[in-house]
């Protein structure tokens, strides 16, 4: 058998490849492609966005509440203010 150069054996795998995906490109947009899975990764995706969303107010609400401890001159807040200051916010 005669041996194949790297670039023809590249070019054999990539037409290889096509086809492949020619043939099972019905099959895949069936399955992944389909309106109720569209749907689901639509839902997952807002779940994810407003998990984060709620996540960085976390994060920022805490970076203000420690600033102005910071400039306050205080460690912690006392149990009671702290509610109070929650309810403000």
């Amino acid at each position: 058998m005669e041996a194949l150069s790297r670039r023809e054996e590249e070019e054999i795998e990539t037409a290889a490849k096509t086809e492949a995906l020619k043939l099972c490109d019905d099959n895949v947009r069936g399955e992944l492609f389909g309106s109720k899975r569209i749907d689901e990764l639509k839902l997952e995706y807002i779940a994810q966005r407003s998990e984060k969303g709620k996540q960085a107010v976390e994060a920022l609400l805490a970076a203000r509440r420690e600033k102005l401890l910071k400039m306050a001159g205080l460690k912690e807040v006392p149990v009671l203010q702290e509610q109070k200051s929650e309810k403000m916010v």
